[in-house]
């Protein structure tokens, strides 16, 4: 490490973790040691890394956090590659909490630089961020086109790990929009690609994508071994996010199929578990889930408790989106998922009540 001046040692180990960024924080604080006196720029380089890292374990609030510290250190102007990775990373967070505009301002300067050898991977990434936010909140079939342009543009180039990337984007954009057909063949060829070049990092986020299709298409058995296999790969390296989105969606693919999950204590307290784990998007996806799964089993009281949970928590999640582009679908959510909870409060109670009369 020392080998190698600051700006070597630093563009080593960003290289590395875009193809496996596992391990990486050994390497940053190995950094931090052998070059104790940093300037200003040094030190928000350093923090990136460190952002970036969080970034790869799903860990967003971290990101956020590190992010904001890195950008108030220097002056864009002063390293526009830098602020343009940053600015990708705070979109990426923008993105996970829902605020499209916030998004699309971030990355929108990083379009505006001219096309260089120095600036091409990072073009690049900010179309490829454009087009998944655009999926993500519109379906806009140019989003889907653009983000396909840049998977071929990544081949082109020999880019592995950014084809890899956008592939598994454009199968979760088309999930979104319940293409599953078109989305299944793409799932596929990202998990391919990400075993064939070792993008190790990656590989459980596109193994759970492709699970997910399976499990939209109803071919639950697949479904259910393909996430676990996606939830063994992320426990080395950890990532909550995705071992606590499998279990949901293990338990609901196995509900799905048919199967009694009072039966499979273990898969139960696992669900009950994820309940406070991950984000909260996963914490009202294991409400839903258990709401289903006890009011099957005849245990209305508690099943209109899991609903009721899971409406509160997507509430008041939906109400901390701030984007205006937002505003029209989180008012909309808001009132489906209040008519929602009072069809479930009625149905449940009426179950009940028929229970317990004996008929």
């Amino acid at each position: 490490m020392t080998d190698l001046s600051f700006h070597d040692a630093y563009e080593r180990i960003l290289r590395t973790a875009v193809a496996d960024a596992s391990g990486i924080e050994a390497d940053i604080d190995a950094l931090a040691m052998a070059f104790v006196s940093r300037s200003s720029l040094e030190e928000a380089k350093l923090i990136f890394l460190r952002a970036y890292a969080a970034s790869a374990q799903g860990n967003y609030a971290l990101v956020t956090s590190l992010a904001d510290e890195a950008v108030s250190l220097f002056d864009p102007r002063e390293d526009l590659i830098l602020d343009g990775r940053l600015r990708l990373v705070r979109a990426i967070c923008a993105v996970r909490a829902g605020d499209a505009d916030e998004a699309f301002h971030l990355v929108q300067p990083i379009l505006e630089l001219p096309e260089t050898p120095e600036t091409l991977e990072l073009r690049l990434n900010a179309m490829d961020s454009i087009a998944m936010t655009g999926m993500q909140f519109t379906h806009d079939p140019k989003a889907f086109e653009l983000l396909q342009q840049v998977a071929e543009r990544w081949r082109e180039i020999g880019f592995a790990p950014g084809e890899a990337r956008c592939l598994n984007n454009l199968a979760y954009g088309l999930i979104t929009a319940r293409r599953f057909e078109e989305a299944l063949p793409i799932a596929e060829r990202s998990e391919a690609v990400h075993i064939e070049f070792g993008i190790r990092h990656k590989l459980p986020f596109a193994t759970s994508t492709l699970a997910r299709v399976q499990s939209e298409l109803g071919r639950y058995s697949d479904a259910i071994a393909t996430f676990t296999r996606a939830k063994a790969l992320a426990l080395d390296p950890p990532n909550e996010f995705i071992q606590t989105g499998c279990i949901i969606d293990i338990a609901h693919a196995k509900f799905q199929r048919g199967d009694d999950l009072f039966a499979d204590p273990a898969m139960l307290a696992e669900l009950h578990a994820c309940t406070c784990a991950g984000v909260p998007e996963q914490n009202v996806g294991a409400y839903k889930v258990l709401s289903r799964v006890y009011a099957k089993a005849g245990r209305f009281e508690e099943a209109l408790r899991f609903s009721e949970t899971s409406a509160d928590l997507q509430l008041e999640f939906l109400q901390k989106s701030t984007s205006a582009r937002a505003e029209f679908a989180r008012q909309r959510a808001l009132g489906a998922a209040e008519r929602a909870l009072k069809r479930s409060e009625s149905r449940f109670r009426a179950r009940g009540e028929w229970c317990r009369r004996g008929r």
